[in-house]
């Protein structure tokens, strides 16, 4: 085994134990899974600031080279973002992009596993939350979720659906503390370019899953 492989398996055990060890292996061989996660917009939601001097705005694929200088390489991935439809929230300072988040409103393409999730009515789905490495740990993610979460009331909608990691206890956490309850596990095998999709959501009529 790769010393690299060594030390991915080593934090993994670190993080989330033998099942988490067990999983990531398995996921090596084509099988991964995701939480799927429901948040009420109306729930209550403590009043946060960020720690300096920001603004909030929504990108399109004409910020997509802006959007490069917080993800390098992402071009591609933004581009493809956009092109579906889906929607890009951020956080700009003087010294550029320091968060961005992705959302759709349609249906969520899950990247990881390859498949799509339905959305219910007034439900948008959100994925991919990312703060620039050298701000991290200075309180601007939950500032921003709320502001996201404000802007999306005013356009109509009631709920965020996201997707977690089993065996990322900390993300777990992170989106329980939020007050998202989980409604159902996704699962995905593929070997090649074959692929099976089983799980569901359990909060949705049968014809919308």
């Amino acid at each position: 085994m790769a010393a690299s492989a060594r030390v991915r398996l080593a934090a993994a055990f670190r993080e989330s134990g033998p099942r988490g060890v067990w999983f990531r292996l398995l996921s090596a061989l084509g099988y991964r899974r995701l939480i799927i996660t429901r948040h009420d917009l109306r729930a209550p939601q403590q009043d946060l600031t960020l720690p300096f001097a920001a603004e909030y705005c929504f990108l399109t694929d004409a910020d997509i080279a802006e959007y490069a200088t917080l993800r390098p390489g992402a071009e591609r991935l933004a581009r493809a973002r956009f092109a579906r439809g889906d929607r890009c929230f951020a956080v700009r300072t003087d010294d550029g992009l320091v968060y961005a988040i992705w959302f759709a409103t349609e249906a969520l393409y899950l990247e990881y596993l390859g498949r799509w999730l339905n959305l219910g009515p007034g439900e948008v789905g959100v994925y991919d939350a990312y703060v620039r490495p050298d701000v991290r740990g200075q309180g601007i993610a939950r500032p921003s979720h709320r502001e996201l979460r404000k802007k999306l009331i005013e356009a109509g909608y009631t709920a965020t659906i996201a997707a977690a990691f089993p065996e990322n206890p900390a993300g777990v956490r992170l989106q329980e503390g939020g007050a998202y309850l989980p409604v159902g596990t996704l699962r995905s095998l593929r070997i090649g370019r074959l692929g099976i999709d089983f799980g569901r959501r359990r909060d949705l009529p049968a014809a919308n899953r």
